[in-house]
């Protein structure tokens, strides 16, 4: 039934509305006890309303009133269960400051039903009534219906008033921060629970005076956009950051929809923080992304390995026959041209060393280091890369630790990052490039977000500039070979990949943070187990060629090396049994055919690798000396080069003077 249908049925049916009692049976209930504020000019008109009132309530309170300005006032003061307001009185004022004045009502007194009643037997007025906010209309020739309508409207009142008690003790006891936004006054901030006070740190004046914008960080227009999909209810469920009064920025998320609220639509919003486990889904990002970054280095590692192996294995007889031709020749040209091969091997074999260092396969020579003295020294060194316009600043922690390190390999990873830092500076008026270095102990739980690293104390060296800094994409490409953003003049993309591949090698790890237009930090962590006492492991061969008149046994199982070889000892005066195979070589040595004073051996091969063959060699002759030769580096024998005397390492590619050299060395000490 629409509003004027009804209005028409009670307006042009009087004789039901009259009879409604004993027509249907149906008998007034009393209200109780109620107070009504009249708003009316003519007494005769209130005593009338009263004597049918009383008819539902036995015990009435009342106060009446003529001047509608005085409204509002009065509702304050006398709390009435009740408004009963004579049409005429209300046109007394402009229909607009009505409407306001009846809308401000409302908005304070939520339940409050307005009755109006009119001598005028209208349906226009009626209506007029109706869009004013009135309960009701009740022509006074047909008071009779009145206890009927105010019976109504109190009862309503009353539930609508316990269930407004009921959600507000829902809303403000949650458990959970509540807020209740107006969506026809910018999202101003209306009501909020405890939960909420707590959670953003504002007291009742602050949040009373603020709007949803001073909690989201979102830019205006996007927060609008978000509340008119909650106000359509085409989507509820929000993840937005909202800044508490301290500063912080939590990550929330909000279940939003529209609820009526003073006669309004408005918002209410429950909000979830969700922020500890969105840093713990952040950290295991980063600790899927670090993973995924290691494994690529890992695959490109031993791509690169194996080339360099490959390599190696090719340059060592390129070496091994430059000795032997530049021995036999006296022709001062060719022993030039033979010189010339032999530079330009050795010069290939630093790309290969840079290769293995890129897969953690090059051979380090390791020395105790006390780390403050060689940053000193280092600086002094790499200050001279420098211009006179960058503030280059050292500032290390007093005392640092020994480490365990190769220096001249670590010295190249601090020439990378120098370089690149000065590079990063070039268009920068104030460059600044500060390395600090201190130490850091990590426990377990630290290490949630490093997976390259293992408990423990670390030197870490800190290489910061305020340069150009570097965008995100490349951020995870800086680590890649061949990749750079330098000038084709400017770098070949290995320094990074190489200066990784070096850290890795000590156990260490490279960590990057980087901003465009702020500059760029690398952290470099190198474990600290160096001890004061200990000398450099392994030696280096230097001692020069004095004669190499042995029994020696070579196996190798690439031809080419293993006829390298033979023929640069033999000149030399070694008797030399050679062998592509492992188990032939053991064989021939258990026959007792061959008397062995030192075996050569490659590490990686097939049936029995070196560490295998020698072994089972030194069963049989506890005094064997063995010199193991590779392309990689010695990790697969480094459980008998730290145990077994007699016994060294020679990585490929090596000249046949140096192999001399270091057999010499090895046969004195059995002497």
């Amino acid at each position: 039934m629409t509003i004027d249908s009804y209005l028409y049925f009670y307006m042009f049916n009087y004789k039901v509305v009259r009879d409604f009692s004993n027509t249907w049976g149906v008998k007034l209930k009393n209200i109780g006890n109620i107070k009504i504020l009249f708003v009316e000019d003519k007494l005769d008109d209130v005593d009338t309303a009263l004597k049918e009132i009383k008819k539902v309530s036995p015990s009435v309170e009342y106060s009446v009133i003529s001047d509608i300005n005085k409204l509002q006032y009065h509702v304050k003061q006398f709390e009435p269960d009740i408004i009963i307001m004579d049409y005429s009185v209300s046109i007394s004022i402009e229909k607009n400051i009505l409407l306001d004045l009846i809308d401000e009502l409302k908005s304070n007194f939520l339940h409050l039903p307005i009755i109006f009643l009119s001598n005028e037997n209208s349906e226009q007025v009626a209506v007029d009534c109706m869009n004013l906010g009135a309960y009701d209309y009740v022509v006074k020739s047909r008071i009779k219906r009145l206890p009927f309508v105010v019976s109504e409207a109190i009862n309503k009142g009353k539930l609508l008033h316990e269930r407004e008690n009921m959600y507000k003790s829902m809303f403000k006891k949650s458990k959970l921060p509540m807020l209740l936004l107006d969506l026809n006054s910018d999202l101003k901030i209306l009501d909020f629970n405890e939960a909420a006070q707590k959670f953003y740190g504002y007291s009742d004046e602050e949040f009373y005076s603020m709007t949803i914008f001073n909690l989201n960080i979102l830019p205006r227009e996007e927060v609008i956009k978000y509340a008119d999909k909650a106000k359509q209810e085409s989507q509820s469920y929000f993840n937005f950051q909202h800044k508490i009064k301290s500063g912080e920025i939590k990550f929330v998320n909000v279940y939003s929809g529209p609820v009526c609220f003073s006669g309004k639509t408005c918002l209410l919003s429950t909000i979830i923080d969700v922020s500890e486990q969105k840093k713990l889904e952040m950290k295991n990002k980063k600790l899927e992304e670090q993973l995924e970054f290691l494994n690529r280095i890992e695959s490109i590692g031993r791509l690169a390995a194996g080339i360099a192996h490959d390599f190696n294995n090719m340059l060592t007889p390129i070496m091994a026959f430059s000795d032997v031709g530049d021995s036999i020749t006296d022709d001062i040209v060719v022993q030039g041209y033979f010189r010339q091969i032999k530079n330009t091997a050795e010069k290939a074999s630093k790309l290969t060393r840079q290769l293995l260092s890129l897969a953690r396969k090059q051979a380090l020579y390791l020395e105790n280091i006390k780390f403050d003295d060689f940053m000193n020294e280092s600086f002094t060194m790499l200050k001279r890369l420098t211009t006179e316009d960058l503030d280059f600043v050292l500032e290390l922690e007093d005392d640092l630790p020994y480490v365990k390190m190769d220096s001249g390999q670590f010295i190249q990873v601090l020439i990378n990052l120098v370089v690149n830092a000065i590079y990063a500076l070039k268009n920068v008026k104030d460059k600044k490039l500060h390395i600090t270095v201190y130490t850091k102990l990590f426990q377990d739980d630290d290490l949630t977000e490093y997976a390259d690293l293992k408990k423990g104390k670390y030197v870490v060296v800190n290489v910061s500039d305020n340069g150009c800094g570097i965008d995100r994409e490349n951020l995870k490409k800086i680590f890649d070979p061949f990749f750079t953003t330098k000038n084709s003049d400017g770098g070949n993309g290995l320094g990074l990949s190489i200066s990784l591949g070096i850290v890795q090698q000590h156990n260490g790890a490279i960590h990057v943070y980087s901003e465009l237009g702020v500059g760029t930090t690398f952290k470099v962590y190198l474990p600290c187990d160096g001890d004061s006492d200990e000398s450099i492991l392994p030696e280096k061969h230097k001692e020069k060629f004095k004669g190499c008149d042995y029994n020696i046994m070579l196996v190798e199982d690439n031809e080419f090396v293993v006829e390298s070889i033979r023929i640069g000892l033999s000149k030399y005066g070694c008797r030399i049994f050679i062998s592509t195979d492992p188990e032939e070589a053991l064989k021939k040595f258990l026959s007792g055919e061959f008397k062995c004073d030192l075996l050569i051996t490659d590490v990686v091969m097939p049936k029995y690798n070196g560490g295998e063959l020698y072994k089972m060699m030194k069963k049989v002759k506890d005094d064997l000396k063995v010199v193991f030769i590779s392309g990689y580096a010695s990790t697969m024998v480094e459980d008998i080069l730290a145990i077994d005397k007699g016994v060294s390492f020679m990585q490929k590619p090596f000249s046949i003077s140096e192999l001399v050299s270091l057999i010499n060395s090895l046969m004195r000490e059995q002497k």
